[in-house]
This record gives C-alpha cells, sequence and structure tokens, in this order.
C-alpha cells in the first residue's frame, strides 16, 4: 500500500481519487473503499483530510443518505471516514466539514451493519472534543434513539457501540450540565452497566470511568469546571440514578476478580468507584445485602 499511495503521488490513489467523481456506482464503491484501505496510519489520514477528500466523502455521505439510501456505499464511506477520524488532527477538521450533521439522519436507517459503523466513527471523531460532545449528550431524542437501538437489535456489535458512545460522550463533554442528560433518559444506565457483561476489558474500564463521572457530579452536583450549589432537581437526579443501579444489580455485575486481575489503573477506577457508590447509604445497604459473605 506504501508503494501504491507514494506519499499522495501514486498513480493508483491518484486513480482512486479521480473515481469519488464517478456516477457507477460500482467504481465508486471500489475508489472508497479503496481510499479507506490508504488512511491506515496517522500520516496518510492527515494528509488525505489536508487534501478535502474528507469533505467529499462527507458530500457523498449526504447524497446517498438522501437519494435511494444505498447501503454499501454508505457503509464503505463510514468505514473509510471513520479511519480518517483517528489521528486527533483530523477531528476538529472533520467536525467543521459537518460530519455529525450528516449523519444523524443515517440513525433511521434500519440496517445494522450501517449504524455499526456509524457509531464507531461518532465515537472516535467525539474524542477530545468537547464541544461536539457537549452538542451530542445535550440533543434528548439523539441519546433516546439511542437506546431504542441498544433494545430493538440483536447485533451485538451495534450494541457494544452504542454503551461505549455514550460513555465516550460523558467523559469528553466534561460538564455536569451535560451529563444530567443521561440520567434524564431512561435506560442509558442500562446500556453503561451492560459493557461488564463483554468480558472486555478495555470495555468495562470504559464503563467504570463513566460510571466514576457520572458518581462524582451526582454525589458534588456540580459542573466539572466550576461549582455549583445543588438544586433539587439534581437531589433527584442522584436518587433516580442509584435507584437505577440498584435495579440493574451493580454489587453482583461488577467484575471484580477479573477487573483485578488486569493492570492496576483498571483496578483503581473500580476501588474510585465503589468509594463513590459506598457514600450512598442505599448503594451500602444494597452492596451489603448483596455482598455479604462473598470476599
Amino acid at each position: 500500500m506504501k508503494l501504491l499511495y507514494d506519499q499522495g503521488k501514486g498513480k493508483v490513489y491518484l486513480n482512486c481519487i479521480k473515481w469519488l467523481e464517478c456516477d457507477d456506482n460500482e467504481l465508486l464503491g471500489t475508489a472508497i473503499m479503496a481510499v479507506g484501505n490508504f488512511a491506515r496510519n496517522d500520516e496518510n489520514c492527515t494528509a488525505i483530510v489536508k487534501e478535502g477528500i474528507s469533505k467529499k466523502l462527507i458530500g457523498l455521505l449526504n447524497k446517498y443518505t438522501i437519494e435511494n439510501p444505498d447501503i454499501k456505499l454508505l457503509h464503505g464511506l463510514l468505514s473509510t471516514l471513520k479511519n480518517l477520524v483517528v489521528p486527533s488532527k483530523n477531528k476538529s477538521i472533520i467536525l467543521e466539514e459537518g460530519l455529525i450533521q450528516t449523519v444523524q439522519p443515517i440513525l433511521e436507517i434500519d440496517q445494522d451493519i450501517v449504524i455499526f459503523k456509524l457509531l464507531g466513527t461518532l465515537r472516535l471523531v467525539i474524542d477530545g472534543q468537547e464541544k461536539a460532545a457537549k452538542d451530542l449528550i445535550s440533543q434528548k431524542k439523539l441519546l433516546e434513539k439511542l437506546v431504542q437501538i441498544f433494545d430493538n437489535t440483536y447485533h451485538l456489535g451495534v450494541k457494544r457501540e452504542v454503551s461505549r458512545f455514550l460513555a465516550w460522550l460523558i467523559k469528553s463533554c466534561h460538564s455536569w450540565d451535560s451529563m444530567r442528560n443521561i440520567l434524564q433518559v431512561e435506560r442509558t444506565i442500562d446500556c453503561l452497566v451492560s459493557m461488564f457483561s463483554s468480558e472486555d476489558y478495555i470495555m468495562e474500564n470504559e464503563a467504570l470511568i463513566s460510571l466514576n463521572l457520572l458518581s462524582a457530579a451526582t454525589i458534588h452536583a456540580n459542573d466539572i469546571t466550576g461549582i455549583k450549589e445543588s438544586s433539587s432537581n439534581d437531589k433527584i437526579l442522584k436518587v433516580m440514578f442509584e435507584e437505577q443501579l440498584i435495579k440493574l444489580q451493580i454489587a453482583v455485575v461488577l467484575p471484580y476478580v477479573r477487573i483485578f486481575s488486569h493492570n492496576n489503573k483498571i483496578a483503581e477506577n473500580l476501588i474510585s468507584l465503589l468509594e463513590k457508590f459506598l457514600q450512598s447509604l442505599i448503594l451500602l445497604d444494597h452492596f451489603r445485602e448483596k455482598m455479604y459473605g462473598k470476599f
């Protein structure tokens, strides 16, 4: 691939870029997947985005979403864009090119392979992008749609991407005002807690981080970046959060042994979470009831 790309000057690569302009869907699909294969390292991805290819792909995404959705092309476009948003330099550029506004209507397309790529692309592009994360997490309809997708699919990959996307939104938004929206939408916590059954230490750690942030915010009822006085609504949300955790049997589903067998950082995140949980009297009673005599 290095020889074919040749720092953006290779004949094969340049032909693929030309084919992005064609009306033949087979040739266009080939070009899109080829660009995705060229976008396999940060250097290539950065150069491809700098050329304006990502903007062209977003334009195609918009075209093939509105005009008779072509599942094969949408899957290829999202796969390629997912590769391109990996480098941190590219995220803000691709966001400014209108990625989020373009992909949101695709959530209404009932095709697991497309939704899987879409959620993965969104998850990666909002990493470290506070404004984008805040904008998305403030959209109640979006959060409700994510829960709906989680509940109505048998595709394990899609379920996991919904959960991971919610976790990354919480991690990236840096705001209690924004996190509050998560707690106001039913079953979002179910999605996060489900990550503990994945037996994937990366996902388990993502769940620990997101629940740590939600717990810290509900305990202190303050913005991550500036303390605010607790409101009665915040107190209600705290109780709702704790009741959801108890309903989900959080004391039982936490994979203690598996987490402690991973690296120290993940174990520290679990300990930190337990310290926050046990500041709540109702959660303390829950853990006493479920864990008495277990260790």
